[in-house]
């Protein structure tokens, strides 16, 4: 429920989802990076919320994605793994299931122009397009990636737009989606709006621009400093959208949310997710827990935090009750309203859940599983044990147990994925856990077998 405070100061609030890719946890100034200068972005933790359990529903990009635009989990709905192809799936469901609308379709209802400005990655047919999917206004690119420059590229990687006059040629990608979403606001200032500014950057291919890595010439090895560059110019683009709100007068009835898809891409893009243990596709900290911080000015007293665990799930029915809707029942995703105003400090969760590739993890208050299917569960006090070090799966066999069936009993309510990319994650996450775990966790056969 909207409370009194929100009412009394907010009129059909904007909403403005900045989104990056790839991004290391600790790669931001407002999560303890003083190597890359993130100054933009950190004004809106300044300025606003810092939730510091933030997880994403799925441990890469395109799960994530259906997860934050449709307020539900994407093993519920059958999208549970990144687009893919193998040749038992049925190429007609390559995409976000038709059946379930998103935030965009939600606030469109409520009167809202809506804009998706950036990396798409949720289905390359006709019929999964964004302008099919609630968005008045596109500027991107289908699929997941692409040059940050002007290049030959395929239809997936093409930059389209159905806006008037818009260019569809690339000067450096990040840039030119800072310019888009600012035009974006520009245009549609005098009417409520929802804007998702979709960054493809830090994500792959290592592109920057030669006068942002001379700032970080000091930087070593040279993907770093390329990293660093590429963070660099997503600052610069979100310091461009936050003036543009200004000068348009908006920014008193705007709702700005930034976090990131997953965790950091360690080894490909030498991001880190310090102080958390783990990377992009598992499901340790380093893998699902992401920045997030939140500017709601006259709502969120600045320089706040909230340390409960929310889910980027939560933000379509929290943008829903703002426009002034009723977020409907089947939505899995809980409002934030109250939390962003200081109203609670309650839990909106009492249980996360998450699984791809037949690896599952759940939270429960201040306790981590994850569960493997070819060696033992992992057992973490996520509050005395944030790195994840300790597995306590030997000691707390009881609370094991119970989390071990809640896991399957929310297994039961799930959708076979409709599209899978098992193959490659299966032996990356076998790989990752071993590397971490395998000397430093030995097991003992009392926990082999009560698992």
């Amino acid at each position: 429920m909207i409370t009194a405070l929100i009412a009394a100061t907010l009129i059909k609030p904007n909403v403005v989802i900045l989104f990056t890719d790839d991004a290391g946890y600790g790669d931001f100034g407002f999560t303890g990076s003083t190597q890359i200068a993130t100054p933009n972005i950190d004004r809106i933790a300044e300025e606003g919320m810092t939730f510091t359990r933030a997880y994403v529903p799925g441990s890469v990009c395109s799960p994530s994605r259906a997860g934050l635009l449709t307020g539900k989990s994407p093993a519920s709905i059958g999208h549970e793994y990144n687009l893919g192809k193998q040749p038992f799936d049925d190429p007609e469901y390559y995409g976000l299931p038709l059946e379930h609308k998103t935030i965009a379709d939600y606030l469109k209802a409520e009167g809202y122009r809506t804009g998706l400005i950036g990396k798409w990655h949720l289905g390359n047919a006709d019929k999964f397009h964004p302008t099919q999917r609630g968005f008045d206004d596109v500027w991107g690119l289908r699929g997941g990636s692409r040059s940050y420059f002007e290049t030959n590229t395929n239809s997936t990687q093409r930059i389209e737009t159905n806006i008037s006059g818009a260019i569809t040629t690339v000067s450096y990608l990040t840039d030119d989606i800072g310019t888009q979403a600012s035009e974006f606001i520009e245009r549609h200032s005098g009417d409520p709006f929802f804007l998702f500014v979709s960054f493809t950057g830090p994500h792959g291919p290592m592109h920057a621009t030669p006068e942002d890595i001379d700032l970080y010439n000091h930087v070593e090895p040279e993907r770093r400093r390329i990293y660093c560059a590429m963070v660099h110019a997503v600052d610069r683009a979100i310091g461009q959208i936050l003036d543009t709100l200004d000068q348009a007068g908006v920014t008193k009835n705007t709702l700005v949310v930034f976090s990131n898809d997953n965790g950091g891409a360690v080894t490909s893009n030498s991001s880190l997710n310090a102080p958390y243990n783990g990377m992009k596709g598992t499901f340790l900290e380093g893998g699902i827990r992401v920045p997030f911080a939140a500017r709601l000015p006259g709502v969120t007293e600045p320089g706040s935090e909230f340390n409960e665990s929310i889910s980027l799930i939560d933000l379509t029915p929290t943008a829903i009750e703002l426009a002034g809707g009723i977020p409907p029942k089947q939505l899995q995703g809980v409002s934030l309203a109250p939390h962003l105003s200081g109203d609670t400090q309650e839990a909106p969760h009492e249980r996360l859940f998450f699984r791809r590739a037949w690896t599952a993890a759940m939270i429960e208050g201040d306790w981590k599983l994850i569960r493997m299917p070819d060696r033992p569960s992992l057992l973490f006090n996520i509050e005395e044990d944030p790195q994840e070090q300790d597995n306590r799966a030997a000691s707390e066999q009881t609370r094991l147990a119970s989390m071990l069936k809640q896991l399957a009993d929310w297994e039961a309510t799930t959708k076979q994925p409709f599209f899978r990319t098992d193959v490659f994650w299966t032996k990356f996450n076998r790989d990752h856990y071993d590397r971490e775990y395998q000397l430093t966790q030995p097991q003992t056969k009392t926990a082999r077998r009560s698992n």
